[in-house]
């Protein structure tokens, strides 16, 4: 963990949102839009178990997506939310104590990792942290609250952002 009020990842971004995670000391607000990382779901699942307080909100249309891990987090009673609000819920934001930013392009995913170009800021700026955390309760507010996987499903638009194929 750094020093510095801002950190920048090009690479390595996995283990730096794995090292934040793990150094949590009260609780980790983590917005998504496709989450698949096994080391991530290991990091908060782990944190939970030791009584720091998690909280999850995903993109509904992507939480039931092949290898996602929304359910893992739920299953171990973290609260989730389903965001069915926006046509994507395109959030990737973690906040670390009410205190720590992690944001960027990357979606928290092992695809991402290895194959893309992407980048997350780590901002240790409580002014930040801040309005993070309050763009996370509003998301929080229009969201609705992981019960059961058949309501959960229930969520899940049928065709997002699809273009009706009638004849004209």
């Amino acid at each position: 963990m750094s020093n510095s009020m801002i950190d920048t990842y090009f690479t390595g971004i996995t283990q730096a949102w794995v090292k934040e995670i793990l150094t949590t000391e009260r609780s980790f607000c983590f917005q998504a839009y496709l989450f698949t990382s096994a080391p991530i779901a290991k990091a908060l699942l782990q944190i939970h178990k030791e009584g720091k307080k998690v909280m999850a909100i995903f993109d509904a249309a992507l939480a039931f997506k092949r290898g996602s891990r929304v359910r893992l987090l739920a299953d171990a009673n973290i609260p989730v939310w389903l965001d069915d609000k926006h046509k994507a819920a395109h959030n990737k934001v973690g906040i670390k104590d009410e205190l720590i930013v992690l944001t960027g392009s990357f979606n928290p995913t092992h695809y991402a990792e290895v194959y893309n170009a992407e980048n997350t800021v780590i901002l240790r700026v409580k002014k930040t942290a801040d309005a993070y955390l309050k763009n996370f309760h509003e998301h929080q507010d229009h969201s609705v609250l992981w019960k059961n996987v058949t309501q959960a499903r229930s969520l899940v638009p049928k065709r997002r952002g699809r273009r009706s194929r009638k004849a004209s």
